[in-house]
């Protein structure tokens, strides 16, 4: 089993909110979608309010603040161009790419993955639709 980061944190934070309804992220949800005990998410949510990456109301669950939402929008970045130069190479089912790229982002400098979203042409979408955050954003 994968190190959940705070990062991943952010990840399923941002997919579980609705900003256009105001939903928050339910500890449970997060629980669920991470793999992991709704213990450990309600310490490390927690710790993420102590650290300002996220609102924490009690009982009706959480959201990112800004200084959330600009390291979320750098991981998704960074996973998103991974994702898409590893599905243009190998063509592998989107499981393994999505698992692969995790693992890459990392140990990936910034200026590999600044080459890598060159090499791509600077895409503006992922494979999936969703924008790809700029650099420095």
């Amino acid at each position: 089993m994968r190190k959940v980061r705070v990062e991943d944190y952010l990840i399923a934070i941002d997919q579980l909110c609705d900003e256009a309804t105001s939903t928050l992220a339910k500890s449970g949800q997060i629980a669920k979608s991470l793999g992991i005990a709704n213990g450990t998410v309600s310490s490390t949510l927690l710790k993420l309010a102590a650290d300002g990456l996220i609102v924490h109301q009690p009982y009706d669950g959480v959201k990112l603040t800004d200084q959330g939402r600009v390291r979320f929008h750098k991981v998704a970045r960074r996973l998103r161009i991974i994702e898409l130069l590893l599905d243009g190479l190998l063509k592998w089912d989107t499981e393994s790419i999505v698992d692969e790229a995790r693992r890459i982002e990392v140990a990936a400098s910034d200026r590999l993955i600044d080459g890598m979203d060159a090499y791509l042409g600077f895409p503006a979408i992922d494979r999936f639709g969703q924008p790809i955050p700029q650099s420095g954003k």
